[in-house]
Order: structure tokens, then sequence, then C-alpha cells
């Protein structure tokens, strides 16, 4: 879980208030009185979660530490609506011919962290949770930000264009800083790989790359283990599942009743030595290269090899008829799946020199509200936050995934016209996430739910994902 502190600063007897984000190891001001015998200091703000809810777990609190020791710590309340933690700490000043006695105190311009402690109400076990993940040297960029700060003119825009000049005070104004910026970045735009993608398109076997089942027609008990792994993935309602749930656009029923169906989870990487599954790289297997720093989703597709009454896609074919509706194992013409990422976004920080580091996001696709909202639209006439909704429930709303069609034959997906059958709701995603599920719900076979799937066990021989991929490398 990742958390957000968010609160001020009181510095007594004068008060002065710093907007901060912790675990970005903050400063204090050299105005502070000594210790002693200056008064504490106090921290005190908002706990929230990673959506901005705010924490009410009981035994929570907020853990003050320097160079990793504890220093101090308070609970975490829901006692007042804008106030869920208050820490008082001491300051020294470090002024000559005086020592810290205390191990208790910072120095007035000390490094200090904030985490997040939580106990599991079962085993009493407690872990701590820092608000933001950080590397390198933190105070990179300072310079950058203090000429934006201390900018008291907006400087030369001549054609619209921001020009790194200097006027006759010195200050270049906000145009300076931002030429100085985009004069960066077009050479780390290329220096990066980002003007200049690899693109690919890759096709994965579940039977093979994931389950590990041969496909040889000629060994009947290939076809067995493949029929039986399949029944081991129908569930009675796909609904119980969470994250499908969360994150599948208007797939319950009007009725509320059960919604069998199949639901696949895997989970993928890039690594030496593996393949997209994460398993050993074999004969036939489809990996990604760790030397593309990220490798992202353009679209996607979904092949269910086998499939018996699906429209014939093939392009060029005016003639191609569809499969007679009392073949064996006849299905719907047009089944619908979901591909929804549920696990955490994985990408290698751009190397420097010849070493990547892991850095991992946790990807919430909310919707934004209408600004205006100009025609009334129903869909926007809920008050997504307040005042004080913001404090206690979640602001924005969650983007589901809606379902697509697959093909029978990955041969659809290198035609002439190739886009029919992909999805690009995963633009932008990275292909390394943690959890990935496939859903299919049975009411897209069938009617006649229990033997739609019956139909889909005994007839599709490999289920195929298909991604249109964008990669970028550079250091």
């Amino acid at each position: 879980m990742k958390l957000i502190l968010t609160g001020v600063t009181k510095f007594l007897p004068r008060w002065m208030a710093v907007t901060f984000v912790a675990w970005l190891f903050c400063l204090f001001t050299t105005s502070a009185y000594a210790f002693p015998p200056a008064p504490y200091h106090t921290l005190f703000g908002i706990a929230r979660d990673q959506v901005g809810q705010t924490i009410t777990a009981e035994g929570a609190e907020v853990v003050l530490l320097k160079g990793g020791k504890e220093m101090a710590r308070t609970p975490v309340t829901s006692s007042q609506i804008d106030l869920s933690y208050e820490l008082k700490i001491r300051i020294d000043q470090a002024r000559s011919g005086t020592t810290i006695y205390s191990d208790r105190a910072l120095a007035a311009s000390g490094l200090f962290s904030l985490a997040v402690s939580m106990r599991d109400p079962v085993t009493k076990i407690e872990t701590w949770n820092y608000p933001i993940e950080v590397s390198g040297n933190l105070t990179a960029g300072k310079a950058v930000i203090a000429n934006v700060v201390a900018s008291r003119a907006l400087g030369d825009l001549t054609d619209n264009v921001p020009q790194a000049t200097v006027s006759t005070l010195g200050d270049a104004g906000l145009a300076g800083t931002m030429a100085q910026l985009n004069s960066d970045f077009s050479v780390a735009k290329g220096r990066l790989g980002i003007n200049n993608p690899d693109p690919y398109g890759t096709l994965f076997s579940l039977r093979g790359e994931l389950f590990r089942i041969l496909n040889d027609d000629t060994i009947t008990s290939d076809d067995d283990a493949w029929k039986q792994t399949m029944q081991q993935y129908i569930v009675p309602n796909v609904m119980a599942d969470p994250d499908v749930a969360k994150y599948c656009n208007n797939l319950k029923k009007p009725d509320g009743s059960a919604v069998p169906g199949i639901v696949l989870p895997f989970r993928s990487t890039i690594q030496h030595g593996q393949n997209y599954f994460g398993l050993p790289l074999a004969a036939n297997d489809h990996a990604y290269t760790p030397s593309s720093y990220a490798t992202k989703i353009s679209s996607v597709g979904i092949v269910v090899k086998g499939y018996v009454g699906m429209d014939p896609y093939s392009f060029g074919s005016p003639g191609a008829t569809s499969t007679p509706s009392n073949t064996t194992n006849s299905l719907s013409a047009t089944p619908y799946v979901y591909l929804i990422p549920c696990g955490s976004d994985c990408m290698l920080a751009p190397p420097l020199g010849d070493t990547n580091t892991l850095r991992t996001w946790t990807v919430h696709d909310q919707a934004l509200p209408l600004p205006y909202n100009l025609g009334t639209s129903a869909f926007n006439t809920t008050q997504f936050f307040d005042a004080n909704g913001t404090l206690s429930e979640q602001p924005w709303i969650l983007r589901k995934h809606q379902a697509f069609r697959p093909v029978s034959d990955a041969a659809f997906f290198y035609s002439s016209i190739p886009a029919e059958f992909t999805n690009t709701r995963l633009v932008g995603r990275s292909v390394w996430n943690g959890q990935w599920k496939i859903v299919i719900p049975a009411y897209t076979l069938l009617n006649d739910e229990q033997e739609g799937l019956n139909r889909f066990v005994a007839s599709v021989k490999d289920i195929q994902l298909f991604l249109r991929t964008y990669s970028h490398s550079g250091n």
C-alpha cells in the first residue's frame, strides 16, 4: 500500500506553515528556536491511502524516523474532520558551545522521514508503509524549482516560444527556465529513445507458455490435460472475484443473478532467461528484452483457437460463410472477453551505464468529472467531492474496462486491417504487470450458459494473447 501524509509544521512562538508530502525528506528552517528551552514543534495533517481515502485502520500510527531510527510516533485518529495525526518533535538549533544531549531531538537542518505503522488485527505483526517511493539524490532539480519560485517576470516569449535570455535585472523569468527544460528534454528525448520506439507484435500461448501443455495432434492426452485445466478455471459467478467486479464494465446481469464464466489469472515479467509468464525460457517461448527500459501496450487481442461458430474474418473472401448452427460444439458468432490488469505496472528506470532500477506503480485509471457539464449529462450529476467528502471518500470514479471480441486465428492480427481485431483500452500500460486476468462470461457464448462453457472447453485448443507494443531504449 502506498500512503500519503499531508500536513503542516507549526513553529512556536512564531507560527509558520509548510505544506509537505512525506516520505520525501524535509528540511527544517534555520529560524527555529534552540532546544532547550524552545517549545515543541508540531507536525499535523491527514494520513491517506493511495486513492486519497483517510486511513481509519485501528492501531495505525505515524512514525518519525531519523537515520532509520525511530524518534517518535503518534496514533492515527478520526476524531477531527481535518486532522488525523499530530506529532510533537524537538528541534535543536546547534548553536556554538552547545550539544544535543537527547537522542530524541532533531538537528535544525536535519533530515527525517515519516512512515505509517499498521498492525495486522489477527497476528499483531507490525508493518511500515512509506508514502512515496524515491531513490537517488532527493535534492536533484532543487535549483530549477528555486528559479521558478524566485522568478518575478514572464521572460522572453518571442513568437510564443520561451527564450533562454537574461534581462538587465539578471532574471530570465519563467520563460528562461522553460527554455532550459525544453533544451534538456530535446536531448533526453533522443537519448532515451522516446522519439524512435521499437514496435512489435507478439503472440503468447497460454497452453504452451503458461500451463506447459503440449499441442500435438497425435497425442490425445495433451488435449485432455488442456480441457482439465480449462475446467479448473470455470467459476459459478465471475462477479465473486473482487478484481473482476471492480474492473469489468457492465458485466453484472440486470437481475443480479450469477454470471458463470472462465477467469484465467496470470502474471507477466521481463527478465533474462524467463518467458513472458515468468517461467524458464523454453523452445517456442516468447519474451521481451530488458535492454528496453519500457515496453508498453499499443493494443491487445485474444485468440481462441479452435472456436466453432465465429464469423470468418478472412480479408478478401466475400464468399466466406459462417459455420452452420447445427455443427458440433457451435457457439455464438460474436463472443466477448475482458483483459484486465489487476497488479502493479513494472518498468525499468533508464539506465545510467548498464544498470537498470526496477520501478513499480499502482495505476488508478480514474475518470475526471466534466468541469461545467453544459449538457447536464446524467453521468456527471454525481457530486464527486466537496470540502468534507475528500477527507473520507474516493474523489474520482474508476474507469472500467470494456469487453472486446476475440478471433479464432492469429493470422487476422497481421492482415491489412488488423485494427478491427484489437482493443486499445490498455494503451500506454506496461506489458509487465504483477497480475492479469482474462474473463470470458458464459452468456456471450450461449444463452444456455453451462452448455456454452461445455462446448467451449470441448472445442477450444488454445487461448492466445496478442500484444502490439512499443519499446523505448536508451541511457
